[in-house]
């Protein structure tokens, strides 16, 4: 019988998690200019045809979850019959393909992001600064937690700890 791979959490049962400089350049990667997109879609979403459009259009042959269908035995003879033998293009035509790939909402983003525009260190940082910088809130009862506002409690020190949080 062959040995198991020992999981690292026995509990989730989950891949580990990755280390943090690989989470930084997970982060790093996503495209994270939500204005100049949503400006260049709304300059787009008054021209026909709708050429400008934030959603990359669809093309079945580059889907990897329908890979397989198109490697059937006569498949190669019907998208050659259609011209869409060399990878195709998507169901809104060549026009949209181009200009998704070579336009100028293309242009700039790419520019965009190749020189750092639209990543904030905050945007980036994803998920692992929620609560990386926390500091103690002083309430009104202060750093013990109870109220010192008679003078015999002002004058002697807490007979407590300070609150940890």
């Amino acid at each position: 019988m062959p040995s198991k791979k020992k999981c690292h959490n026995k509990i989730y049962k989950t891949p580990p998690t990755p280390s943090p400089t690989r989470l930084r350049k997970f982060e790093n990667g996503f495209i994270l200019d939500c204005i100049a997109v949503s400006s260049i879609s709304d300059d787009f979403s008054k021209l026909n045809p709708k050429l400008g459009q934030v959603i990359p259009p669809y093309n079945s042959q580059n889907d990897k979850s329908v890979k397989s269908y198109f490697k059937y035995k006569g498949m190669s003879k019907m998208l050659k019959r259609t011209k869409q033998l060399n990878g195709g293009c998507s169901i809104e035509g060549k026009a949209v393909d181009y200009f998704h790939n070579y336009g100028h909402r293309q242009i700039y983003l790419s520019q965009r992001n190749k020189s750092g525009a639209g990543h904030s260190r905050e945007l980036t940082s994803g998920h692992s600064s929620f609560m990386s910088d926390i500091q103690p809130i002083m309430g009104y009862n202060g750093l013990f937690g109870y109220r010192r506002n008679t003078p015999q409690l002002r004058m002697q020190l807490s007979l407590f700890e300070k609150i940890k949080y």
